[in-house]
């Protein structure tokens, strides 16, 4: 003969199923209990319900469970710490998705993070290339292969504000923002110009410029 195991379930009675138990016990209503002890009967439905949110506030909810528990003639010290621990139990146990609002914020924040890193560092780039790299030269005046009868020529050009400019390893009269003119002294026949600017610490950059001189008898 085969036996069988039996198992008894066990149901744990709420803070509220306790309440509502004991009360019905008394064959009450929730509105003739409300008016024995002056409180409204949505609140006693809410304790009963488990409903803690729909009542003021957590000094609120102790006074009236005790007051309720004393009406029913419950123990008002275990209903109490009943309830302080069904509320731990149901706190421990709340999750709480995270909002897209927060994961959104979150993105952001990383984007920015990431945003400042590269600005930084672009503009450590550019700053070490403002440095080492050499300054930008344009010559205006004369031209290349530049043929003339008239001495001397004018040299006119520019550069960048910080640049000291050259013109056959002679320093040139720069003036406001990087403009520079300077008279050059040619020699019959062939000249090549060497004009080059250079800053701190940069590299050179040089121009050159080929002007033939003819003379006129």
């Amino acid at each position: 003969m085969s036996g069988f195991l039996t198992r008894k379930i066990v149901t744990i009675e709420t803070l509220g199923e306790k309440l509502r138990k004991v009360r019905e016990g008394k064959n009450l209503t929730l509105e003739e209990v409300a008016k024995k002890i002056n409180i409204q009967a949505k609140y006693l439905a809410a304790l009963e319900n488990g409903d803690y949110h729909h009542l003021p506030g957590g000094v609120y909810i102790k006074n009236f469970l005790i007051e309720y528990a004393k009406f029913l003639g419950l123990d008002q010290n275990l209903i109490t710490e009943f309830y302080e621990k069904e509320k731990f139990s149901i706190q421990e146990k709340k999750f709480i998705p995270p909002q897209k609002s927060l994961v959104l914020s979150q993105v952001l924040k990383k984007f920015l993070q990431i945003l400042i890193v590269f600005f930084i560092l672009f503009y450590l780039g550019w700053g070490i290339k403002k440095i080492v790299f050499p300054p930008s030269l344009t010559v205006i005046s004369p031209d290349d292969n530049f043929i003339t009868r008239e001495n001397p020529v004018k040299i006119i050009g520019q550069t960048e504000e910080e640049a000291i400019v050259m013109i056959n390893d002679k320093l040139a009269d720069s003036n406001f923002k990087g403009r520079f003119e300077e008279e050059i002294e040619l020699k019959p026949g062939l000249n090549i110009i060497k004009i080059s600017a250079t800053k701190k610490h940069s590299r050179e950059r040089v121009i050159t410029r080929r002007v033939m001189f003819i003379e006129t008898n």
